[in-house]
């Protein structure tokens, strides 16, 4: 009963809130987070059993430890939700468009991006086995910086990449573009890792059914037409990326969602609750990544592997894939109680930025998007694995399309040469 009211009480506030600010990112974050922790916890709760992958014996769910994460989720969502409406502005997504044209340092970026990226799959297919790959993403991260830039900013060259395939009329460019678009998905199948491999196809389908569509339509606002396409391509995606999972993963990624590891956000709070395990420095460890081990060999570790190293030590060793600590699991190792604070102001953060990108408009609409689905790890994940894939992202997406092919920037913000 407790959590049905505390939904209730939720959704009540996030329609509140969006009805003050309007702000769409706001309602995607927020509605994740409820449908993360309470309704996954009235399930839980309800079965009396976490939720943890079926090749792990059953936890029993404590009722004290559920209801502080419903309680702290109510909390997080309060503090998320206030400094929406009294620090965000009101946000108008397609405002400005591009004149799209090819330049040669276009050209240039996707060339040796590309080489970049087959250079990292060739270096790794050396080390490990193709069926190796499949099975166990993480040993194509493992100790590998350079894996981890490929990946996390495969998706920003897929779109730059589609941009230069439907904008150029040379035949022999738009080969060139398309075949960018084939190893970046070769590359993101390889890896294993579903978010890469949803974002690889949903964000140029995303360019081309909102920013060309508004181009040439002259249009300022989405279409109830688009976004019946948007969110059909969406589901359509996720469900494959879900059966490449079980096809790729086998055991590792039991039966469906519900059950899967990645997907306990909830079960893992509450077990960190339930052990009190903590408090840890993991935070420090989102902004200490570029520091190599041997420089500083006591180096704070990442939530979901403290979180795992903690409860699945023989997952980690076997396969070494983590298991997720979670927005509130992290949230509560480092601060406590104190964490709601953190978690909703590591949210309201994220958010500004994804609404900075969407104010600007037009192409930056595009890293918006990436922002959106990759920050959404930050509720499901923990902050390390939310702000790496962000940060290179930003770079190769930013500095790439907006410093080297977006030369002059006019009222239009037209790409020129």
């Amino acid at each position: 009963m407790m959590f049905v009211v505390l939904t209730v009480i939720s959704f009540v506030i996030v329609y509140i809130t969006y009805s003050t600010r309007k702000s769409k990112t706001y309602l995607w974050f927020s509605v994740f987070l409820i449908l993360s922790y309470l309704v996954d916890g009235y399930f839980t709760n309800d079965y009396e059993y976490l939720f943890f992958s079926a090749t792990y014996p059953q936890i029993p769910a404590d009722s004290e430890s559920n209801a502080g994460v419903a309680i702290f989720c109510l909390l997080t969502l309060i503090v998320y939700s206030l400094l929406t409406v009294f620090f965000s502005k009101r946000t108008e997504i397609l405002r400005v468009s591009y004149d799209i044209k090819i330049t040669k340092k276009l050209i240039a970026v996707c060339f040796f991006y590309t080489v970049f990226l087959a250079v990292v799959v060739f270096i790794s297919m050396q080390k490990y086995s193709l069926s190796l790959l499949l099975s166990n993403r993480q040993s194509f991260f493992e100790d590998n910086l350079l894996a981890g830039i490929a990946l996390y900013t495969a998706p920003a060259l897929s779109v730059l990449s589609f941009v230069g395939a439907t904008c150029t009329k040379s035949i022999f460019l738009r080969l060139f573009f398309v075949f960018v678009l084939v190893v970046t998905f070769c590359a993101s199948l390889i890896s294993g890792s579903r978010s890469t491999l949803v974002l690889n196809c949903i964000l140029p389908c995303i360019f081309y059914l909102v920013i060309r569509n508004a181009q040439r339509n002259k249009q300022k606002k989405l279409s109830k037409k688009t976004i019946v396409k948007l969110v059909l391509a969406c589901f359509v995606l996720f469900s494959l990326s879900t059966l490449y999972r079980d096809y790729t993963r086998g055991e590792q990624e039991e039966l469906n969602v519900f059950v899967s590891p990645d997907f306990v956000t909830f079960d893992s709070s509450a077990l960190i609750m339930q052990q009190g395990i903590g408090p840890a420095q993991t935070y420090l460890a989102a902004f200490t990544f570029l520091i190599p081990r041997s420089i500083w060999s006591e180096k704070p570790i990442s939530g979901n592997r403290y979180f795992t190293q903690e409860f699945f030590y023989e997952r980690l060793v076997d396969s070494g894939a983590e298991i997720t600590a979670s927005l509130i699991g992290e949230a509560y190792i480092n601060f406590r109680w104190f964490g709601v604070v953190s978690a909703g102001v590591l949210m309201f953060c994220l958010s500004q930025i994804i609404e900075k990108l969407f104010r600007v408009g037009g192409i930056y609409s595009v890293l918006g998007l990436i922002f959106l689905f990759r920050g959404t790890n930050i509720i499901r994940g923990d902050l390390l694995n939310t702000l790496v894939p962000l940060f290179f992202s930003f770079f190769i997406f930013y500095m790439a399309s907006a410093k080297i092919v977006l030369l002059t920037r006019t009222s239009g913000m037209r790409y020129v040469r």
